[in-house]
């Protein structure tokens, strides 16, 4: 068992630390496609809540495991995912990914008085 982000007890133990890197590769996979969507001049708050709401419901249909359950994977596993090159890379590529998201809410192309 461990706690989730919470408090509450989370089973821990089904995904294993392979399983965390595939559920993070393919939350990197959907944030492409979510950014693909993102229209300039979005209020950045909106579409990032709106980000993690969809991903956070795509990995709950294809594996099963909610985003509280996942994060206590992470907390147990956190000595060997920091180990792992993969995992890393993964993490920094998510925040690319989601400064990526703000930069084009934000864009002034399609905002009024826009350039």
């Amino acid at each position: 068992m461990g706690l989730g982000s919470s408090g509450k007890k989370v089973e821990v133990g089904k995904l294993g630390v392979q399983g965390v890197i595939d559920i993070h590769r393919y939350i990197s996979n959907q944030l492409y496609q979510v950014i693909s969507k993102v229209v300039p001049g979005m209020d950045s708050r909106t579409a990032t809540v709106a980000a993690q709401a969809y991903v956070a419901s795509r990995i709950t249909k294809k594996y099963q495991v909610t985003p509280e359950e996942l994060e206590a994977h992470v907390q147990a596993y956190t000595k060997d995912l920091a180990k792992s090159t993969d995992f890393t890379q993964l993490g920094s590529l998510m925040r690319s990914q989601m400064n990526e998201l703000i930069e084009r809410c934000e864009s002034p192309a399609a905002k009024p008085g826009g350039v």
